[in-house]
């Protein structure tokens, strides 16, 4: 085998072994702006996400400098967190870390978005230190 068919062998193998996240990151992703008002719906740790959500409300995402967000979220009419994020264009990942508000004072938390193809929708997956081992789901989705 010549050195560009193994190369070429070697390229296609990766990208199988890595499926979808290897098509993802050998792709160029849109420029996002995440910014602005998210419908939120979100599953409490342990609940059925086939179910329906735990909780609905809104979150409204501030974009700063270098793809960098404050994340407010709300529900019932009332803050209830506050957090940072991170988007990375490279991945078209989104990442967030909170504080949980506890009895006993706060639990810091994290989260990962993965967002859709045409930007509209995020979902969420993310933990918090007094749950380690366990993890909550979040949909966002543009308003219509």
């Amino acid at each position: 085998m010549g050195r560009r068919t193994f190369g070429a062998a070697l390229a296609l193998g990766v990208a199988l072994l890595l499926g979808h996240a290897g098509e993802r990151a050998l792709a160029r992703p849109p420029e996002r702006d995440l910014s602005g008002a998210w419908e939120l719906a979100g599953w409490n740790m342990g609940a059925d996400r086939a179910g329906p959500p735990s909780y609905r409300g809104k979150i409204l995402a501030e974009r700063k400098d270098k793809d960098t967000y404050v994340v407010t979220w709300e529900v019932n009419g009332k803050v209830v967190n506050r957090g940072v994020g991170i988007y990375d264009p490279r991945t078209d990942v989104f990442a967030g870390a909170y504080a949980i508000r506890t009895r006993e004072g706060s639990s810091p938390g994290v989260a990962v978005w993965r967002i859709s193809a045409d930007g509209k929708v995020m979902d969420c997956v993310g933990t918090f230190m007094d749950k380690v081992g366990d993890v909550a789901w979040e949909e966002w989705r543009r308003p219509d």
